[in-house]
């Protein structure tokens, strides 16, 4: 049920800034992050016993560049 929780959330994100934001520079980018992040959450990382989705990675490391970029 979680993975449906993610893709709706995802899927509206998307159809939001595509469809009803003006057109951005932001919208570009998040539109782009989030179906990157939909394409990105079919694909498993395993490390030792543990299997992790590349979403997961993807909203890391996009939320560490938010943090400490200028």
């Amino acid at each position: 049920m979680e993975g449906a929780y993610f893709y709706f959330f995802f899927w509206a994100l998307w159809i939001a800034a595509t469809f009803l934001m003006k057109k951005t520079v932001e919208r570009t980018k998040l539109a782009a992050f989030s179906l990157f992040m939909i394409s990105s959450a079919s694909m498993t990382v395993k490390i030792s016993p543990i299997h992790m989705a590349a979403s997961f990675f993807v909203l890391f490391f996009s939320s560490c560049y938010s943090h400490f970029a200028p």
